[in-house]
């Protein structure tokens, strides 16, 4: 009888044991999953709203944020009263935190082409909520919230 009791506890341990081990590999998953669920959402091609054709000047922004936490960005400004063009480019890193976007910058990542330094900069991804079922359009974005780049502040690039 002592030994059955004993087989018994065993079995008890090994059971709460498998148990443990698989709920812990599948909370495990479902947490990475969840993480890389709200990560996509942010990957893809933007583009400033318009390109701007003001007062004789044609502005074009793009950033693209890739899957690899990588991203590039692209400026483009022809004043057509004067002969040269300006690009600029920046690339780096992001990470996300709910719907805002931190970019940053290595100082490897900075050269003659890519000049630009996005660290300290965050923008926020705003959509259209999926619980709003209405028939209004909102083209996902990102808004620039702070950044040590001036002229990119407040500046809203829209999904392509």
């Amino acid at each position: 009888m002592a030994l059955f009791l004993i087989v018994v506890c065993h079995l008890q341990t090994t059971i709460k044991s498998f148990f443990m081990k698989n709920f812990i590999l599948l909370f495990s998953l479902f947490i990475s999953i969840n993480t890389f669920a709200q990560t996509e959402k942010f990957i893809g091609q933007y583009k400033l709203s318009n390109s701007y054709d003001i007062d004789q000047e044609i502005l074009k922004y793009t950033l693209t944020i890739n899957s690899d936490n990588t991203f590039s960005f692209h400026s483009y400004k022809n004043s057509k009263g004067l002969i040269s063009e300006k690009n600029g480019y920046g690339k780096g890193t992001w990470t996300a935190k709910g719907n805002y976007i931190y970019f940053h910058t290595q100082e490897s990542d900075i050269n003659d082409k890519y000049s630009l330094n996005f660290n300290n900069s965050k923008a926020i991804y705003k959509s259209k909520h999926p619980r709003n079922k209405s028939k209004r359009i909102i083209i996902p974005h990102l808004l620039f919230l702070e950044t040590d780049i001036f002229w990119m502040k407040r500046v809203k690039l829209d999904k392509k």
